[in-house]
């Protein structure tokens, strides 16, 4: 287990597993996986105030599916709101509303929304470019609005931009002896119904490793993110 949100029912857990995840029926429209689809798979435990466990699923396809370091987010309604890596060219997801991306063309973030009272899988995308990209965390607005962020290579993101928010178009790109850095954070907003409304990289020249946006939180109309760089300019 890797993460943990409560909301005023019970309390949600997410992580990862390389076995299997003993299953637990959410219902006749919730998203329910019997097996482990292949490598690592995500998985998603909920529980009601009791701590009686009331859904549990495995979620992934044949490759690698990670949950990011702070994966999980309760949205205002109560839907609950999964985000991480993967390899696997083959996750279950669903169009929704809004944006959406239906491949993978290596190593792709995703954002999974699984319905408050069904766990029904409502949406599911891909974020998948040109370079990896992998989503470390999310959370949401009073409004419903979601943020995602985390790390990108990707000079193909799609970017979107808001009137009087940082906007940084393009990667930072530079060599380190004979390693090309191209290795930016990013950020992306999408509206309550999915539209994606602002997406950024954020990131700076020289270091090694990079930047990487690991934790949001949103209060008072600002939106706080923390994470780690090795560049010095940024």
């Amino acid at each position: 287990a890797t993460d943990v949100r409560a909301s005023g029912t019970g309390f949600v857990v997410a992580g990862w597993s390389e076995g299997e995840v003993t299953t637990v029926d959410g219902g006749a429209f919730a998203y329910d996986q019997s097996t482990n689809a292949g490598g690592t798979d995500a998985f998603l435990l909920a529980f009601n105030q009791n701590a009686v466990c009331t859904w549990a699923t495995p979620f992934g396809g044949g490759g690698e599916d990670l949950p990011g370091t702070n994966s999980l987010t309760i949205a205002p309604n109560g839907d609950i709101l999964l985000v991480g890596g993967t390899t696997s060219t083959d996750m279950p997801i669903a169009p929704g509303s809004g944006w959406y991306d239906p491949s993978n063309s290596g190593q792709a973030g995703f954002i999974l929304r699984f319905a408050v009272s069904s766990r029904q899988l409502v949406w599911g995308t891909y974020i998948s470019g040109t370079g990896e990209n992998v989503l470390e965390c999310v959370t949401t607005d009073a409004f419903g609005n979601i943020y995602v962020a985390g790390y990108t290579e990707d000079a193909t993101l799609p970017l979107a931009e808001l009137n009087g928010v940082y906007f940084q178009d393009a990667l930072v790109s530079d060599y380190q002896g004979p390693v090309q850095e191209g290795l930016d954070a990013m950020l992306m907003v999408f509206t309550p119904s999915h539209v994606l409304v602002h997406s950024s990289y954020l990131g700076g020249g020289s270091g090694i490793f990079g930047e990487n946006i690991c934790t949001l939180t949103w209060r008072n109309a600002l939106i706080y993110a923390g994470g780690h760089t090795s560049k010095h300019t940024d």
